[in-house]
This record gives structure tokens, sequence and C-alpha cells, in this order.
């Protein structure tokens, strides 16, 4: 199996994500499964090697933590970035097509789509991160990168 079939493979669902994360989730695994495999992994180990939560020397200082491999999980920059262009790409797409909708209400659900798709923004998300997302972002890692 390709490391994409592996990728689209991955539920969603199964993460029991919020809204705004299950839309975001949704967006950057049809993102990555509609690039080439190598871009798809060369993104992803960009997005996996830095940190999205960093304390500040003083606050980790003051709770008696200290920055260590275990707790940097992912570089929050590029996953922000990630998570705009897959927004961005299929915002496009959407409204391409808003117009092949052959009913109102099919143009009605397309428009709330596109809507829901453009009110996600990377930084606030990176900002408000679940365990759960971040699960799904480690496993689609796995996914491009297990061959």
């Amino acid at each position: 199996m390709s490391a994409q079939e592996r990728l689209r493979n991955i539920d969603v669902l199964s993460y029991e994500l919020e809204t705004d994360e299950m839309i975001t989730a949704q967006l950057v695994k049809t993102y990555l499964s509609g690039l080439p495999e190598e871009n798809a992994l060369e993104i992803m180990r960009g997005v996996m090697k830095g940190s999205v939560i960093h304390l500040a020397a003083e606050e980790a200082e003051d709770e008696g933590q200290q920055d260590t491999e275990e707790s940097r999980l992912v570089e929050g920059k590029q996953l922000a970035a990630l998570i705009d262009t897959a927004v961005a790409s299929i915002h496009r797409c959407l409204e391409e097509h808003m117009f092949s909708a052959n009913t109102e209400e099919a143009k009605e659900a397309r428009a709330m789509a596109i809507r829901a798709v453009g009110s996600i923004r990377g930084k606030l998300t990176v900002e408000n991160i679940s365990p759960e997302l971040l699960i799904f972002l480690t496993d689609c890692y796995r996914a491009l990168r297990n061959q």
C-alpha cells in the first residue's frame, strides 16, 4: 500500500476532534493526499521537527519544567503555514465548483462549506491545538514516512 493510500485510510472522525479541528484535519489530509508523496513527506518532516508550545524560560523555571526533546512535538510556524495552504487550496476548489451544484440547496450547502473553510486560520489552530489533533498529525507523518 502506498503512503498516499495509507494517508487516505486515516479516519478523521476517529480522533474525536472539535468541529474546527475536524475540518482542519480533513483539509490537511485532503491537501497532503493530493501532493506527490515526496512533497507531502517533506512538508510533514518540516512540521514535525520543532515545537508547538514553547514555554518562555521564566515560565518554565516557575513551574519547574525544562524544555526537553520529549516536549518538542511540531514546528508551529510550519504547521500554521501547512494549515493555511491546505485551507487556500480546498477553498479554491470549492469556489471553482460552486456553480456546478444542481439545486439551490446544494449551492447553499457549498456556500456554507466555503465559509467554514475560509474561517480556519493556521495560527489560531496552532495556538489552541489539542492533543487529539497532534496525534492525528503524527499519524499522517507516520503514514507518509513508513514505506
